[in-house]
């Protein structure tokens, strides 16, 4: 199984996030919790074999377009510690930013920091 399909296959097991692509803000649903990411694979060295390290970086966003019916706070921040206990499981660091929230719209940037060995093909 390739790097981005495991990453992949970790994050589907959280139900309450619609996790994938980038969703355009006004085509967001309300109350409905959105993470989307990029995944960067920067190779920090590697041995005669060719196996190689990797630095791996996850960078997305949560987003939420807040209605007055729900506790948008809440809601958000309930979804940043399934997120962040789901990429500490296969030992990402992860860090937050809160970015924004514009037009009922909150966003908040994900950093998660890893390294991939290919030797035993794992996240270290």
């Amino acid at each position: 199984m390739t790097l981005r399909k495991f990453i992949q296959n970790k994050l589907d097991e959280i139900n309450d996030i619609e996790i994938g692509t980038e969703v355009p803000d006004d085509m967001l649903v309300e109350n409905k919790v959105y993470f989307s990411y990029l995944l960067n694979n920067n190779l920090i060295n590697d041995d005669y074999e060719h196996n190689g390290t990797y630095n791996v970086s996850i960078n997305g966003y949560l987003k939420l377009k807040t209605s007055i019916d729900v506790d948008s706070l809440s809601m958000i921040d309930n979804a940043e510690k399934e997120l962040q206990n789901k990429l500490k499981e296969i030992n990402f660091k992860v860090s937050y930013n809160d970015v924004s929230i514009i037009d009922n719209i909150r966003k908040i940037q994900v950093r998660a920091n890893a390294t991939y060995n290919e030797i035993n093909n794992g996240i270290i």
